[in-house]
C-alpha cells in the first residue's frame, strides 16, 4: 500500500513501513552488532517536517558505517502504528536508539531532539550526545556535521512529504471554501485521528470526555457519536490496539472515511475543533439548540442545557493536552491558551453567554 514519507528512498536514512516498524518482530537486513537510531514521526506534525532535514543531515555524517544505521518510521500511517506502539512513540518527534546483536534487538534509550528551551537540536549536537553515550557511535565523516542542515531542497520544504511509490506531494491545508458536510466528515476523520494517539488506559478517561462532548455539541449524526461514546463505556480500559480496533469498527459505520479536503491529519485535527466551536456559538447566538442536542439520546451525555464558551474552551484544552502528537505544537498551544494569548480571556469578560459566543 502506497505511504507518505518524510524521506526519499534509497538515501542515507531507511524509509521503515508496516511490521519492518516494529524491532521486536522484523529486525533489519544489516550487520549483526551494530546501533539503529530511528526517528518516530507523524507527517501532519510540523515539527517532523522542520526536524527532517536535520536527521537527514545526521544520517549522511555515517554513510558508509557498519555499526550505525538511521531509519524512519511514519506514525501517522495506519499500517505502522502497531511498531510506533512498540516504541511508545506516542509524541513527535521521538528518536529511539536499538542495538542488534546475536538476532535480537534491545531498546537502549530515548534520544533528546531539543534543548532545554523546545527549540530542535543541530545534528551536531544530536551527534556529540550520541559519542557520550558511546565511542562507537562516532560518525565516519564528522565533517558534514558542519555544514547545516539543508532546508532549501523542494522535496523538504515545509510541509512537503514524498509518496513512498511516486513524487514528492505538499501537505498542507485548504485553500478553498467546501460545504458544510465536507467539513462535518473531515471533522470525524479529525476526531478519529486526535483519539487515535491514545496510549493506555492512563488516557482513557480523557478519551471518553473527549468523545463525550462532540457527541453532545456535534452539529449532525448525534446518533453515531453516542454509539461512539456508549462503546468506550461499554469496554472500559483498554490497550491502544483494542482502542484504535473500537475506533476502527465505528469509522466504518460511516460512508466517507478518507479526507475530503485536508492533506494532513493535522488540518482534520483543527477542522475538529472548528466544527465544534462553530456549533457551540452558533446555538449561542441563535438561542436555537442544536436538532442532535433535542434528541432522545442527548440525555445520555453529562452537562445540561447548551454547551458553555468556559467547556468548549476547557474541551479544546482537554484535547491538545491529551492527544496532540506533535510535541511541540502541544506545548506552544497550551503556553498561548494559559497565559491568555489572543485575547481568549477576554472573551469570558462578556456579559452573557451570548456575547461570549460573538
Amino acid at each position: 500500500a502506497s505511504q507518505q514519507s518524510l524521506f526519499p528512498l534509497n538515501e542515507s536514512v531507511e524509509v521503515l513501513t508496516a511490521e519492518r516498524c516494529d524491532f521486536s518482530v522484523a529486525l533489519p537486513e544489516s550487520d549483526q552488532d551494530s546501533v539503529w537510531l530511528v526517528m518516530y514521526y507523524s507527517s501532519g506534525c510540523p515539527h517532523c517536517w522542520y526536524f527532517a532535514p536535520i536527521f537527514r543531515q545526521l544520517s549522511r555524517a555515517y554513510v558508509g558505517s557498519s555499526t550505525v544505521h538511521l531509519a524512519a518510521c511514519n506514525c501517522a500511517e495506519e499500517d505502522n502504528r502497531a511498531g510506533c506502539d512498540k516504541a511508545r512513540a506516542w509524541s513527535y518527534p521521538t528518536l529511539a536508539t536499538y542495538n542488534l546483536s546475536e538476532g535480537q534487538a534491545q531498546y537502549l534509550y530515548e534520544v533528546p531532539h531539543a534543548g532545554r528551551d523546545g527549540e530542535p537540536k543541530t545534528a551536531n549536537k544530536i551527534a556529540q550526545w550520541l559519542i557520550e553515550q558511546s565511542a562507537m557511535l562516532e560518525p565516519t565523516r564528522p565533517d558534514v556535521l558542519q555544514l547545516g542542515a539543508n532546508f532549501q531542497r523542494s522535496e523538504f520544504r515545509p510541509g512537503s512529504s514524498v509518496p513512498i511509490d511516486g513524487p514528492p506531494g505538499p501537505l498542507g491545508w485548504p485553500e478553498d471554501y467546501f460545504l458544510d458536510d465536507d467539513r462535518f466528515a473531515e471533522a470525524r476523520i479529525g476526531l478519529i485521528a486526535l483519539l487515535s494517539s491514545y496510549s493506555g488506559p492512563e488516557q482513557y478517561n480523557a478519551a471518553l470526555r473527549i468523545a463525550t462532548f462532540v457527541a453532545r455539541v456535534f452539529p449532525q449524526d448525534c446518533s453515531y457519536y453516542a454509539r461512539l461514546v456508549h462503546g468506550i463505556q461499554s469496554a472500559g480500559l483498554m490497550s491502544p490496539p483494542a482502542f484504535r480496533s473500537l475506533l476502527a469498527r465505528w469509522k466504518n459505520l460511516f460512508g466517507r472515511r478518507k479526507p475530503v479536503f485536508c492533506k494532513d491529519e493535522t488540518c482534520s485535527i483543527w477542522q475538529l475543533f472548528h466544527v465544534v466551536t462553530a456549533s457551540v456559538a452558533a446555538v449561542a447566538t441563535s438561542g436555537h439548540p442544536l436538532y442532535s442536542q433535542q434528541a432522545a439520546s442527548a440525555v445520555d451525555f453529562p452537562g445540561e442545557g447548551n454547551a458553555t464558551a468556559a467547556e468548549t474552551m476547557a474541551f479544546v484544552r482537554d484535547a491538545v493536552d491529551n492527544f496532540l502528537s506533535c510535541s511541540s505544537c502541544r506545548r506552544h498551544f497550551l503556553t498561548a491558551f494559559d497565559d491568555c494569548s489572543y485575547r481568549r480571556c477576554e472573551v469570558m469578560e462578556a456579559p452573557s453567554e451570548k456575547n461570549r459566543a460573538k
